[in-house]
């Protein structure tokens, strides 16, 4: 029995370890974007299926001796795959193909293994069921699950932290060679005991009410987990890693649903349901005024690991005999794997702002209505045609309505609207009162990525974090070399080539096609610039390698405002590729304002480490005139550029940078730089 438990354990450990390890090494080919957290989700829950329909048919279809062989032979071919480290072969269409890419490198790179991963839980609980046969397996499920949970903890606190990419890789490697072994261990050593007649509850004679919580349930808390992580990020706060709480929530209610302490009341807990779901409803359609980051999360969290825990709980009371185990777990995979690919890569397209959480607590309430409704022995079915059926459906009906009228808003106040693999983009206009101004604005997800004034007559070309007392409205006014060479790294509305004079040249990066789009399209600064330029798509540290010396006076990297830090644009190798770029008495400028992280200790450790003179100059909003506050680091060999009385009055005074908490492509912790 403590063999199951340590091996079942060890899987789902290196299941969820393995997630995070594999996605940030994938980060820097696709922008740093958290759509790579959501799509490696969608592989990750379709590998799960496949791993337990293998576990099906093996389990029901091949003797003992032929699953021995077989699992041997895989288990030969995935150590031969070992260590699990990328290929950069797809790097190329990353930013042309992304999904594809993505989908491709994880089936090559971490496929195998983790489907031989995935088999092992269905695996396991079936040769327990055998051993023991007096003895119910689903309890290993939250052994399982518990394994899952210290993996995905266990990465951002020790793995991220003390070792690099590549010995991450390394370890993960070895532990599933020690994973290998158990399993073939446990395999040879397991009761070859086969299940009698009596033992077996035929799955084609279960009814169907039976079997659909089984696909139904998991399929919608796999999607409530995909929509409330982009909620999270999107709509609350923008704080790297913050997926990990909501899906630390999720493995936890499968703990709770799945041991041996059953908590689960349909009565209270379905009446309290309906409240909770209401408050979900009406904080979304009104956001929470007054109430912190901190509390919004944390009742946001709860809201869901509540409405999980149900959904879990139904799936543990509708579990079949043990002899049916494999199919039961197929159809839970069935399930997620759907919730997955539904959230992940349907609804997006299908709708082009975020409104898949009001959508499916919408759906969970209905469906949660129709279980307990169906169950002759539920309080409120003790008296036939019970009204009050009629008053909870008004409660999901009223937020249908609501719903409609939200998207229908939304959609007519827009100018633009598009949404794909790097996030979702609005453009509208907008007046602001305190200036009597009237403004287009662009918003990438959650965050104003510029903005251009409508007023005829009006002068204010360079606003947000771009006036002409920013940092960089300070080094683009005052940098002494005539016809100037910039640098470009994020495009937003193209607001920057408001600086440039005849004879200048401004070149752009953006990895997404349709910020480029937005720019040309929406707003006015690239048709009226004074400068050539170009617009060069892709991520702006992977296509600087590629190309031959730019020979840049000032290089702007401008891309750390958003959710997804893309930390392979802060890296020591990564400036290297900067300064192959740069003029001998260049300048290199880092964008740093964000509410939610403090790049600042990163970018001085860079200035240390190669030498550089460096200089933060922090400006103050003035909403008279659409500006914000800002945060910029200046990074210059040119002393010169620093005695500029323009430049030298706006310094912020700071430490010198430590050396030591500089960041490499095989060491960088986010979690380090949350404020």
């Amino acid at each position: 029995m403590f063999l199951s438990f340590v091996t079942i354990f060890h899987s789902a450990f290196l299941v969820f370890l393995v997630q995070p390890l594999i996605g940030k090494a994938l980060l820097p080919w696709f922008g740093g974007s958290a759509s790579v957290w959501v799509v490696s989700l969608v592989f990750f829950q379709v590998i799960l299926f496949l791993g337990y329909l293998y576990t099906h048919v093996i389990v029901n279809k091949l003797n003992a001796s032929a699953q021995k062989k077989l699992t041997i032979l895989i288990i030969v071919v995935c150590v031969l795959t070992l260590p699990i480290i990328p290929t950069d072969y797809f790097s190329d269409f990353a930013a042309t193909h992304p999904t594809s890419s993505l989908l491709t490198l994880l089936s090559l790179t971490i496929g195998l293994p983790f489907l031989l991963l995935a088999s092992a839980n269905p695996a396991i609980q079936s040769l327990f069921s055998r051993r023991f046969p007096d003895r119910p397996p689903y309890f290993l499920y939250a052994v399982s699950n518990a394994g899952s949970l210290l993996g995905l903890l266990i990465y951002p606190a020790l793995f991220e932290v003390q070792l690099s990419a590549i010995n991450q890789a390394k370890i993960w490697s070895g532990l599933f060679v020690v994973f290998s072994a158990l399993f073939l261990f446990l395999i040879y050593s397991g009761n070859k005991k086969q299940p009698t007649a009596q033992e077996v509850t035929p799955i084609d004679r279960i009814n169907w009410r039976l079997k659909a919580p089984w696909v139904i349930f998991p399929a919608l808390t796999t999607l409530m987990l995909v929509a409330v992580s982009s909620h999270l990020s999107q709509n609350i706060a923008p704080v790297p890693l913050l997926w990990i709480v909501p899906l630390s929530i999720y493995l936890l209610s499968y703990i709770l649903s799945f041991s041996r302490l059953q908590l689960y009341r349909r009565r209270p807990l379905f009446l309290i349901l309906m409240f909770v779901s209401a408050s979900m409803i009406i904080s979304l359609v009104q956001p929470q005024v007054g109430l912190s980051f901190l509390w919004q999360v944390i009742l946001m969290v709860l809201s869901f690991g509540f409405l999980c825990y149900i959904g879990h709980a139904e799936v543990y009371l509708s579990r079949p005999q043990p002899a049916s185990l494999t199919t039961y777990y197929l159809y839970l995979s069935a399930g997620g794997a759907l919730g997955g690919i539904v959230g992940s890569l349907l609804l997006p397209v299908l709708f082009p702002v975020y409104y898949e959480l009001h959508l499916v607590i919408i759906l969970f309430v209905l469906t949660t209505i129709a279980v307990y409704y169906f169950d002759r022995n539920f309080y409120f079915n003790r008296t036939k045609h019970n009204p009050i059926w009629l008053i909870f459906l008004i409660i999901p009906t009223i937020f249908i309505f609501y719903l409609i009228e939200s998207v229908r808003y939304q959609i007519a106040g827009a100018e633009y609207l598009s949404r794909n693999f790097y996030g979702t983009i609005y453009v509208g206009d907008r007046h602001d009162k305190k200036s009597g101004l009237d403004y287009r604005v662009l918003i990438n997800g959650p965050i104003v990525h510029g903005l251009e004034v409508l007023d005829s007559g009006v002068d204010f070309r360079q606003t947000t974090y771009y006036s002409k007392s920013s940092g960089v409205g300070l080094v683009l006014d005052n940098f002494s070399q005539a016809s100037k060479r910039v640098g470009v790294i994020g495009l937003g509305t193209g607001s920057l080539v408001s600086y440039c004079r005849p004879g200048d040249y401004y070149r752009f990066y953006d990895i997404n096609p349709d910020i480029m789009t937005v720019a040309r399209t929406q707003f006015s600064y690239l048709d009226t610039a004074a400068c050539e330029y170009d617009l060069v798509l892709g991520d702006g540290r992977v296509t600087l390698d590629r190309e031959p010396n730019n020979n840049f006076d000032i290089l702007i990297i401008d891309a750390f405002s958003s959710d997804a830090i893309p930390t392979h644009l802060l890296t020591a190798e990564a400036f290297d590729i900067y300064l192959r770029h740069l003029a001998p008495n260049g300048a290199v400028l880092f964008h740093l304002s964000n509410q939610y992280v403090d790049l600042r200790p990163v970018v001085s450790a860079l200035a240390a480490h190669s030498g550089y003179h460096s200089a933060l100059i922090e400006t103050e909003a003035d909403s008279s005139k659409l500006i914000y506050s800002s945060t910029w680091y200046l990074l210059s060999r040119n002393e010169s550029l620093f005695s500029i009385p323009a430049i030298s009055r706006a310094v912020t005074p700071v430490s010198a940078g430590n050396a030591d908490k500089l960041w490499t492509d095989q060491s960088s912790n986010i979690l380090s730089v949350i404020k």
